[in-house]
């Protein structure tokens, strides 16, 4: 959906993966990327404790 945006991190220390098990094919042309650094979301990546 428009203005929706969603990412993830990893916090271990192993490798992680994230598993997207859709029902369409990928398709790259209608992806957008940004920045985790990008100031237009605020959010912060920093690992939270507790």
């Amino acid at each position: 959906p428009p203005l929706i945006w969603n990412g993830f991190k990893g916090i271990g220390t192993e490798t992680s993966i994230v598993a997207n098990c859709a029902t369409i094919a990928h398709d790259s042309n209608e992806i957008e990327r940004k920045s985790p650094f990008d100031t237009t979301i605020p959010y912060s990546w920093e690992i939270k404790h507790g």
